[in-house]
């Protein structure tokens, strides 16, 4: 469940929108902040201090937050966990695809373990993790799906032209070779097309219960997938950044002077004030 969102101001702090006008709230904490980085899924919220210094942290309430340890490369949050990579040029644990167990029972380190080989990269959601590897979204990527047994993943496709993919609720959506969208259609390496061409260079996605959305920085719109290929709505100007909940999406335009909740026929205006540009995540 995803309900609102959650920023970093331009000096680093982990903001909370409490829902309502314009009240955010501040949750962020020394080991954090001035946080780098924020990521969220249906398991809760991360955050990250450094890109290479620190580990992430896991959010647990008022200003705490539970050192998780692990790769310190990218990750993504799940369902039921965390999953990461260590980073490729200064390697922390041998190259691979590491899912979070949780605290020791003993001593209350954090628990990792591997499930998969060296994948590029992973994303996970509500439908599961999918990995990719080889060609960086070229032609010779390939992709994959986590069966939840270590080490064992179902090739789903080949590689695209693509730079953008999202997890959702039943499926995986990506950006094809010839720069249309396209969803997986759950058996072999089938999918599907659902939207015409775009240009390549100014796409974004997200996903949550509200929907499958994707903003187009060259008609300066952002779409809602109505559920049929070439089915989608147009709620609202381009705005580069942004994050679906279970009922609306919260965007940040390019200036990043502030953030604005779409209300069905209008953007409202939540938050004033520079934040940082690519950190907007949905959480409950």
């Amino acid at each position: 469940m995803s309900g609102t969102v959650c920023v970093i101001s331009e000096s680093g702090e982990v903001l909370r929108y409490d829902g309502n006008g314009t009240s955010w709230h501040h949750i962020g904490g020394s080991a954090v902040e001035p946080a780098v980085q924020i990521i969220s899924g249906d398991w809760g919220l991360v955050a990250r201090k450094g890109f290479t210094g620190n580990t992430y942290h896991f959010y647990n309430g008022g200003n705490e937050w539970e050192d998780m340890g692990g790769p310190r490369g990218m990750a993504s949050i799940g369902h039921e966990t965390a999953f990461a990579f260590p980073r490729d040029d200064v390697p922390d644990l041998p190259l691979g695809v590491y899912q979070f167990d949780g605290y020791d029972q003993n001593n209350g380190s954090p628990l990792w373990s591997k499930i998969g080989p060296a994948e590029q990269g992973c994303l996970a959601g509500k439908w599961g993790v999918v990995g990719y590897r080889g060609g960086g979204f070229g032609p010779d990527t390939k992709f994959y799906h986590y069966t939840g047994t270590p080490n064992v993943w179902d090739h789903i496709g080949y590689g695209t032209g693509g730079l953008a993919m999202v997890v959702g609720q039943d499926t995986v959506y990506r950006v094809g070779s010839d720069w249309a969208l396209e969803q997986y259609d759950g058996t072999g390496t089938s999918w599907t097309k659902i939207s015409e061409p775009l240009v390549n260079h100014g796409v974004t996605m997200a996903y949550g219960l509200f929907g499958l959305v994707y903003s187009d920085h060259n008609t300066n719109s952002m779409y809602l997938y109505l559920g049929e290929p070439n089915a989608w709505q147009r709620i609202g100007p381009h705005r580069p950044w942004f994050a679906v909940t279970d009922d609306t999406v919260y965007a940040i335009p390019l200036d990043r002077s502030g953030v604005y909740r779409y209300d069905g026929d209008t953007w409202t205006r939540i938050l004033r004030g520079r934040v940082k540009d690519n950190y907007i995540v949905a959480t409950d």
